[in-house]
């Protein structure tokens, strides 16, 4: 058997940071200044009409309908860099140090989501962490939150105990948190 630490599971709501609670119902806390990274699950989609990401369902749409022009920030990540994990921008209402971004699940919106995608997905972003982290603390602070909605599980239509099974592995450090509703 494997052994390694497993990301958390947690419930609550992506946006309101105080709703975050444990599997024992216990509260998450969450400084103000410590650094936050909130992942939106996203597909590689540019709509041809207005050159913007398609961001029309789940967390992904509330991330459109809550931060003017990410879905144009996301198009021309996808541009640029493919569709893949890409920083989108910093969420100061959230807090000093909470960022935004994107963790690819499918290429088209209308697909269901790719377990080999979230699994890259789940990579990049894990060395992105671990740049980050070896950054901040040599700045003396601690490394990231991230906190992942459950990848593909929703409008994705994966199974979670499919793509759990594929996440604990890579997301082996607590700094992980899964968040479901």
């Amino acid at each position: 058997m494997t052994w390694y630490k497993l990301m958390r599971e947690i419930t609550g709501n992506l946006w309101k940071l105080d709703s975050w609670k444990d599997v024992n119902g216990e509260s998450i806390p969450v400084k103000k200044d410590a650094p936050l990274w909130l992942c939106v699950t996203t597909n590689g989609e540019i709509k041809k009409s207005d050159g913007k990401a398609v961001m029309g369902a789940g967390i992904a749409r509330e991330a459109r309908d809550r931060y003017k022009g990410v879905d144009e920030i996301l198009a021309q990540k996808l541009k640029t860099r493919g569709n893949r994990v890409s920083y989108l921008l910093d969420l100061p209402d959230l807090g000093s140090c909470v960022r935004l971004l994107s963790f690819p699940t499918k290429g088209k919106w209308k697909e269901n989501s790719i377990l080999w995608l979230i699994e890259e997905s789940a990579r990049e972003l894990k060395a992105q962490f671990l740049r980050a982290a070896s950054h901040y603390c040599s700045q003396g602070m601690n490394p990231p939150l991230v906190v992942v909605p459950r990848p593909g599980c929703n409008n994705g239509k994966l199974d979670w105990s499919d793509v759990k099974s594929v996440l604990a592995p890579i997301f082996d450090a607590d700094e992980f948190l899964i968040i479901s509703s």
